[in-house]
């Protein structure tokens, strides 16, 4: 079932934690408006956002190759790249690879899923979050020390920190008509703290379908958001209520919560790498086997997608320095966005532009020398005030 705003204002007033006495407050709902098909849009140019680019390029051996399925993280001085089966640190400045994080398997302190989900801890620094075993999260810092372990219901999907004491758990609705969403632990009195229910329901079928991916955490100012697949919505999750922030508007292209087991997935607006700074909100759109990078403005309201003709992926038009197409994949609190090339498309685009190859600063010319499977190239773009 779909949300409208207005039912998701009522819902924001009404939403209760089983644990404790719901709090209200009023709440300034910003519009995603993506109603429009991708292919009438224009190319966004990186410059109306960015104001610089640094390039880093990570060290490549046999030791150093990062696993597949990665996202990379740029924090202080570190490159962190979570992947498949392997977790890996390089220096920001240099490139040079530092550390690997834990190691996979099922021992004690041993993780068998990357989250994805790297961050900032006021008392804790960088944490890296892992699943595994026993532990529905498994926090390790920078120097690979585990910080923090969460056991919860093994009904969980995810699971990240909320603040010092509380943990945030998300439960997929994977059977159709799961009675929760979201439960906050405390982990200091090792109680369930409050719990917010699930309202949808899907057609139940002979099997339980597994989408790609069933939800999303972020934080952005030290607060921590939420948006399940297949709604529309983003939430501020506190211990006692959740709050809508955004809302997307997909019209015809959103997917039906009710169809979850049946729909074609890829004719329908899918979201991925939603990311907000203080004046945007970023996201990667999946929709008809294409990608479209794009973004809303908080300022003005107005909502932007990247269409570049004949590409199956649409990045950010790189103006800039006229180099490689960018695609946020990360943000960090410095106000920087973080994409990354494989080296084969650094090594495709050197052959296809000889002209605006020519024209780049030495250093960037010198990429031209990567082999087809070293590391990717990692962009650090940072964002106009």
């Amino acid at each position: 079932m779909k949300l409208t705003i207005a039912l998701l204002f009522l819902l924001s007033l009404l939403i209760s934690c089983k644990n404790n006495e719901q709090k209200t407050e009023a709440v300034d709902l910003y519009t995603v408006d993506l109603r429009d098909d991708p292919n009438i849009k224009s190319p966004l140019k990186l410059s109306s956002i960015v104001s610089d680019l640094t390039y880093v390029r990570l060290e490549s051996n046999s030791k150093t190759i990062i696993a597949p399925g990665n996202r990379i993280f740029v924090l202080d001085s570190f490159v962190i790249n979570t992947g498949f089966g392997k977790i890996s640190v390089f220096d920001r400045n240099t490139g040079k690879f530092i550390r690997e994080i834990g190691k996979i398997g099922r021992g004690p302190n041993e993780y068998q899923s990357a989250r994805h989900n790297v961050h900032k801890d006021s008392s804790r620094g960088i944490v890296i979050n892992t699943s595994g075993g026993r532990y529905s999260l498994l926090e390790f810092n920078i120097n690979g020390q585990v910080v923090g372990r969460v056991e919860t219901d093994p009904r969980t999907t995810y699971v990240t920190c909320l603040n010092g004491k509380n943990y945030a758990a998300f439960f997929a609705n994977n059977s159709g008509d799961s009675p929760l969403r979201i439960r906050i632990y405390d982990q200091e009195k090792s109680v369930i703290a409050s719990e917010f229910p699930n309202y949808q329901k899907a057609i139940k079928t002979s099997s339980h379908r597994r989408l790609g991916y069933e939800g999303w955490f972020y934080y952005f100012n030290n607060n921590l958001f939420f948006k399940e697949y297949l709604n529309d919505t983003i939430f501020q999750i506190s211990e006692n209520t959740l709050s809508p922030r955004f809302v997307f508007n997909s019209g015809e292209f959103s997917p039906s919560y009710e169809q979850r087991e049946i729909f074609k997935t890829w004719e329908y607006h899918q979201l991925y790498y939603i990311m907000e700074a203080e004046n945007q909100l970023f996201f990667e759109l999946s929709f008809k086997k294409r990608k479209y990078y794009g973004y809303l403005d908080k300022t003005t309201r107005q909502s932007y997608l990247s269409n570049i003709s004949g590409q199956v992926v649409s990045g950010f038009q790189n103006d800039v320095d006229n180099f490689l197409m960018f695609c946020p994949k990360s943000l960090n609190d410095n106000n920087e966005l973080v994409g990354f090339t494989e080296a084969r498309e650094v090594l495709k685009w050197f052959k296809e532009n000889p002209e605006a190859a020519s024209k780049l600063p030495l250093e960037l010319q010198k990429l031209s020398d990567m082999e087809d499977y070293d590391n990717p190239v990692v962009v650090i773009a940072k964002l106009k005030e």
